[in-house]
């Protein structure tokens, strides 16, 4: 009895202990959270309990309980370190009320003596087992969610893993640990912040959309039957328009307008275009550089309308060509998108400011502009100065208006200068001597006016200059004669005075037309300039004789214009010995002395010799009138011939 009393005490105590323990435990843990777990520090052998099994365990042992016939160290029922036949419940023993755990669960939400709802088999839970009344589970308890072996997905005898074990269903586990549920790719329609919620084209499956999506993106919306309308249906159904290849769509797209808006199908040749070849590889007039377009040339082609702004979208294009087409309007703004080094855009019908900011972003790599004979007005910026790369700078024949600003004078790599026929006034800006690379300069018929600037003998590797059809005075500069590689000069119909400069040093000289002006002196001595072929100083004030300055000595000689000064003396005898000759116009002079004769060979390309309103004497050599008969290209001789069988001696 006292034996029996004395276990019992014992059990009374070591209850209460493990009660007081668990407490304790909680408080530092938070065990009561039933969603924590505790670690085991170590495993054993399960009990032969009722209870949850599990191994060797260095938490305060549970009670036995009244129907325990077990000893603590061993479990009948429990064979596998990951299962139990008794207890299934999820997270607890089936019948056990104590918070103490299994001896080798390492699952804090499972013991022998646990009070939770989904415990032991007469508990009311509907994850309890069938019959168990008893404070611990017992060998048949069965889960309504666990297999003979206890699946519960949080604790078993030797579980390791707090969210998993060998026969565990737990919700939100599986079998791995892992969750099933596995993303989504990011092709095509995709999700989720990892692609931005974006819709991306698939361009095999979706090419009609990609079409249309690249060509919006470059035209913005599309009106129907538009030229851009047009080119779309025309991608659309084309097999050589790859949509997987936006950049080749975008040439094929913005060609395909330009066709349709420049009357494509009048052009003179069309070879190519609108095709399903490459644009590189039979549209005519495009040259590509590795397989891009880089130049599209298109001149003397007939094409009429205008250029459209998707142009500007072929971002690799360095060189356009449409020179003498019907091609009118402004500009595309686009156009200055493009790395252009090379415009020409010469000879068609232009109009417009052609200096536009957009315009003005083709500095850093413009060498060459030709626009000279549209109807381009405005003036030219100050900003041309950034212009540093250019070469040529053609605006001649437009409506160009303003002075020519001193900022010109940047343009340091400038080798050719053309602003004739504008409307540009003031003076010539001293600036311009700088240009130094300058071979071509031509000014001519504008509203210039004041002298010519001393500077331009500074440049030495001038060919041509033409300063004509302004209203300039003063003289022309002595140091012309400095001028060695100056072939053709044009000052004519200015109102320029003085001497004409010394023409020895200038042996590359083939034009000089100075007519039409007050100059003054002699005719100057051209016996070493044997390119010369046209010499006009005609509606002067010159004086003297000629018959001593080689002007019919000179090979080349096609035109000679005296006409219209107070030149005195003979004709030189030899004035017939230039046999390239056509224009001999004398008149309005005082020459004196007889006409010389000429022989059958003199003046073979003669056309025209005018000798009225001199002081002749004497009469016009018969060889002289028979020019008219003899010569089938001759068209006019005005001299005081007699009549030949009734014809006009003006004929």
């Amino acid at each position: 009895m006292k034996v029996l009393f004395l276990i019992a005490w014992i059990a009374m105590i070591t209850t209460c202990l493990g009660l007081e323990h668990q407490i304790l435990r909680g408080k530092a843990n938070n065990l009561v959270d039933s969603n924590l777990e505790m670690r085991v520090l170590s495993h054993g052998k399960g009990a032969k309990g009722k209870g949850m099994k599990g191994g060797k365990s260095k938490e305060p042992k549970s009670g036995k309980g009244k129907d325990s016939k077990s000893s603590p160290k061993s479990s009948k029922s429990s064979k596998s370190p990951k299962s139990s036949k008794s207890s299934k419940s999820p997270k607890s023993s089936k019948s056990s009320k104590t918070p103490k755990s299994s001896k080798s669960s390492k699952s804090p939400k499972s013991s022998k003596s646990s009070k939770s709802p989904k415990s032991s088999k007469s508990s009311k839970s509907p994850k309890s087992s069938k019959s168990s009344k008893s404070p611990k589970s017992s060998k048949s308890s069965k889960s309504p969610k666990s297999s003979k072996s206890s699946k519960s997905p949080k604790s078993s005898k030797s579980s390791k893993s707090p969210k998993s074990s060998k026969s565990s269903k737990g919700v939100k586990s599986s079998k791995s640990g892992k969750s099933s549920k596995s993303g989504k790719s990011c092709k095509g329609k995709v999700r989720g912040s990892e692609c931005d919620n974006v819709e991306t084209f698939d361009c095999k499956t979706k090419r009609r959309a990609r079409l249309r999506q690249i060509a919006t993106d470059i035209s913005g919306p599309i009106a129907k039957d538009s030229p851009q309308d047009i080119a779309l249906s025309w991608m659309i159904g084309d097999e050589g328009t790859d949509a997987c290849k936006v950049e080749e769509v975008i040439e094929r797209y913005a060609l395909a307008i330009f066709y349709n808006t420049t009357n494509g199908q009048g052009w003179t040749n069309d070879d190519g275009w609108l095709s399903d070849f490459g644009v590189c590889d039979a549209w005519r007039g495009i040259i590509c550089v590795n397989n891009r377009v880089e130049e599209i040339n298109l001149e003397r082609n007939n094409l009429i309308g205008t250029i459209p702004e998707e142009i500007g979208s072929i971002s690799t294009i360095k060189s356009l060509n449409f020179f003498s087409n019907g091609l009118n309007d402004s500009l595309p703004a686009r156009l200055g998108n493009l790395p252009l080094t090379f415009l020409d855009i010469e000879s068609n019908s232009f109009s417009g400011i052609l200096f536009t900011e957009n315009f003005l972003m083709l500095a850093d790599t413009l060498v060459k502009l030709r626009a000279s004979r549209n109807t381009f007005s405005g003036t030219i910026p100050n900003r041309i100065s950034d212009f540093t790369l250019l070469q040529e700078f053609w605006i001649g024949d437009n409506e160009f208006n303003g002075i020519i600003p001193d900022s010109i004078s940047a343009l340091v790599n400038l080798d050719s200068l053309i602003l004739r026929r504008n409307k540009f006034e003031g003076r010539i800006p001293d600036s311009i001597g700088l240009l130094l690379s300058l071979e071509q300069i031509l000014l001519d018929t504008n509203m210039l006016d004041g002298e010519i600037p001393t500077s331009l003998a500074n440049l030495k590797n001038l060919q041509l200059m033409t300063l004509n059809n302004n209203t300039l005075v003063g003289e022309i500069p002595p140091g012309f004669k400095d001028l060695i590689n100056l072939e053709r000069f044009r000052a004519f119909d200015n109102k320029l005075v003085g001497k004409i400069p010394v023409l020895e040093q200038m042996t590359n000289l083939t034009s000089i037309q100075l007519h039409d002006n007050l100059l003054t002196g002699s005719v100057p001595d051209v016996s070493k300039n044997q390119k010369l072929s046209r010499l006009e100083l005609s509606d002067n004030m010159l004086s003297g004789r000629i018959d001593d300055k080689g002007i019919f000595e000179l090979p080349n000689l096609i035109l000679l214009y005296l006409n219209g000064n107070q030149l005195s003396g003979d004709i030189p005898a030899n004035f017939g010995a230039s046999s390239n000759l056509e224009d001999l116009i004398l008149d309005d002079n005082e020459f004196t002395g007889t006409i010389p004769t000429i022989t059958g060979t003199s003046l073979q390309n003669i056309k025209r010799v005018t000798l009225q309103r001199n002081k002749f004497a004497g009469q016009v050599p018969e060889s002289i009138c028979d020019l008219r008969d003899a010569k089938s290209l001759f068209t006019k001789l005005v001299a005081d011939c007699l009549p030949s069988e009734g014809v006009n001696v003006e004929s």
